[in-house]
């Protein structure tokens, strides 16, 4: 059995841009915190930077 594909990172890179966005319109650009967009994600803050 192959081992499961990484992800890469232009697909992290989306897919941190996708849940930001999706979260601005949820609660406003200026009540989006980077450990929100974090969380959604199941990452930690430091890896959004």
């Amino acid at each position: 059995m192959n081992a499961p594909a990484r992800t890469t990172a232009e697909e992290t890179r989306a897919r941190i841009v996708e849940t930001a966005e999706a979260l601005f319109r949820r609660l406003g650009f200026a009540k989006t915190a980077v450990a929100d967009i974090a969380g959604e994600l199941g990452m930690s803050p430091a890896n959004v930077y």
